[in-house]
């Protein structure tokens, strides 16, 4: 759970972050101590608030890669930057960082993600140059891993247009099925309620257009119900 982190990253006391949630302090203070499990409305409501994701709130989001650790401690040594530093810049307490840098806790993907912007880098970027970027880039993008990224974004949009496509067609042409079924059964009840007479002057018309048709062919009335 990740309610105090939130809460010290925005800079609140305890007091200060309950009441803006409408909410008892010692309620907080066991929320926070994990002596008691929010309601899942209290975790949309401080998600909607803050602008966070509920699965970073309840630490679903956790990256479980052995090798993040040394990467980010790797990656805030080339940018030249202490802990301390760090952490002034992007409000992700100090004492996490540190966590985060020695295994002790695996991050969460929404802090990471604020660690790479402020690296100015795509997630995708920081896998790469950790050598944690698991996936073969074909050679026509020359080893840029943020445009073969966009490419599959793109390459997924393609499919998934296309696929409703598909199934738009399909829907239509059942729906056209169904129709001209109807309209068939429609007809055929008009024609067997004429009398006899007035049968052959239909069936007469019929041969006009069309080759002769047993009449074994055409459906029964108990068929049509």
């Amino acid at each position: 759970m990740k309610i105090k982190q939130l809460r010290m990253m925005n800079g609140l006391s305890q007091s200060a972050f309950a009441k803006q949630l409408n909410i008892a302090q010692n309620t907080l203070s066991n929320y926070e101590n994990g002596q008691r499990k929010p309601d899942p409305e209290i975790i949309k409501l401080i998600a909607d608030k803050y602008k966070v994701t509920t699965d970073y709130l309840l630490d679903a989001d956790q990256i479980c890669d052995d090798r993040m650790g040394s990467a980010l401690k790797s990656e805030r040594k080339m940018q030249g930057l202490t802990l301390a530093e760090l952490s002034r810049e992007t409000k992700i307490p100090q004492k996490d960082l540190e966590d985060y840098e020695n295994n002790i806790e695996p991050i969460n993907f929404y802090l990471f993600k604020i660690l790479c912007a402020y690296f100015d880098k795509t997630p995708e970027a920081f896998y790469k140059d950790h050598e944690m970027y698991d996936e073969y880039i074909p050679e026509i993008f020359d080893g840029d891993v943020d445009k073969y990224e966009q490419f599959k974004k793109a390459r997924d949009i393609d499919v998934a247009n296309e696929r409703i496509q598909k199934n738009a067609c399909f829907v239509n042409s059942e729906l056209g099925k169904v129709s001209h079924d109807n309209r068939f059964i429609t007809l055929y009840r008009k024609y067997a309620q004429l009398p006899q007479d007035k049968q052959k002057i239909v069936d007469g018309v019929i041969d006009g257009f069309l080759p002769a048709k047993p009449k074994e062919d055409l459906p029964d009335d108990d068929d049509l119900d």
